[in-house]
């Protein structure tokens, strides 16, 4: 059967372990029966790197990480990452287990530290949760999560809008999300064929404690077509929706919903499309929607190089979602599979610019 060996092959190289996987078939010992062989090609699992770069958001930005992919040989997965750059610095600290002892039980364990100058107010925040996982069924993958972080606003400046001025000082969040990805996508790094669908609801506060309240769902789904052998057509469309309640009047600035940048809306700025304060600075919203679609071109193994066309908007919790208001771009990108990881650099052009607006945007990540 083709089609389940083409799933086992997908199986084997989603694991993350290896750089090519090949299937052999061979005639079996017993009448009616084939052996099959499983070939591969081992990827480089531990790793030290360091470099600098240029963010669209920073300027400059120093980067390092270590990880290793196979820890003790049974595909444990740890790694330090931190990013310094001159408006924010980021510590990561995550450890996974995919089969925590032999069974089909994930369990992680993540921890992270960030700093972010924002245009009217700072943001210091530090937090570490916990995650079990396992396969439902076919292709159909569960996680719980519980996560709880301080996130401390400061130096807000006398004209800030309300909603920043309200968030001033330390705050606590202490939550549970709760996702189900489906996938059939047929490379974890570079896919050309299938599809992924994530659902997660996050709840946060009441009888978890802490002082923040609201609840926040997510649906993304990316599919992909292949177009002529590694030629591949990505459609993505996200929405998500946040909403504060029990002792909260509103939903904290640091969990409302922002678009612009490279992940949503390329050709704009991070976070500058949605609502405004009286100061014209960005305060987010309660309900997003993001619609994508990219042409992907193979160069090398390593190399794609794409064009795209995005669109989106974010609407407060009294707005009705309205399709004519999407703000939209359009540009070209390359995808660059190194030592480092995946390489993105995108160049987006605004189709519909508003008064004081650059007309275009570079994205590095």
């Amino acid at each position: 059967n083709s089609a389940l060996l083409e799933d086992s092959r997908r199986d084997v190289f989603n694991l993350g372990l290896f750089d090519d996987v090949t299937l052999t078939l061979d005639d079996g010992e017993e009448p009616n029966t084939v052996d099959l062989d499983i070939n591969v090609s081992e990827r480089q699992t531990g790793s030290f790197n360091f470099g600098g770069g240029w963010s669209s958001v920073d300027n400059f930005v120093f980067s390092g990480d270590l990880s290793y992919a196979n820890l003790f040989g049974l595909n444990h997965q740890i790694t330090f990452s931190t990013s310094l750059g001159s408006k924010s610095q980021q510590f990561n600290l995550n450890y996974t287990m995919p089969h925590f002892l032999d069974s089909p039980y994930l369990v992680g364990l993540d921890s992270y530290k960030t700093k972010r100058e924002y245009t009217s107010y700072d943001s210091d925040s530090i937090g570490g949760g916990l995650r079990f996982g396992r396969e439902l069924w076919k292709n159909t993958f569960g996680t719980l999560k519980y996560e709880y972080k301080e996130v401390d606003i400061k130096h807000v400046e006398d004209d800030a809008s309300a909603i920043i001025k309200e968030a001033e000082g330390l705050s606590k969040t202490s939550g549970v999300t709760a996702s189900l990805r489906w996938s059939t996508i047929n490379n974890v790094l570079l896919p050309t064929k299938g599809s992924r669908t994530i659902l997660s609801g996050e709840f946060a506060g009441g009888i978890l404690g802490a002082e923040n309240d609201f609840y926040k769902f997510t649906l993304n789904h990316n599919t992909y077509f292949q177009l002529y052998r590694d030629f591949a057509l990505r459609l993505k469309g996200e929405i998500s929706y946040v909403k504060e309640f029990g002792d909260s009047e509103k939903v904290p600035i640091f969990e409302r919903l922002f678009a612009g940048g490279a992940d949503t809306i390329r050709g704009y700025e991070e976070r500058s499309v949605g609502p405004k304060d009286e100061n014209d600075e960005e305060i987010g919203g309660n309900k997003l929607g993001i619609v994508t679609a990219e042409v992907i071109i193979p160069v090398t193994k390593q190399v794609r190089v794409l064009g795209f066309f995005d669109m989106g908007d974010v609407y407060r919790a009294d707005e009705d979602v309205d399709l004519s208001t999407f703000r939209k771009g359009v540009g070209v990108g390359v995808r660059f599979y190194s030592p480092l990881g995946l390489i993105r650099l995108d160049w987006g052009y605004k189709l519909d610019r508003e008064d004081g607006d650059d007309a275009d945007e570079f994205h590095f990540g």
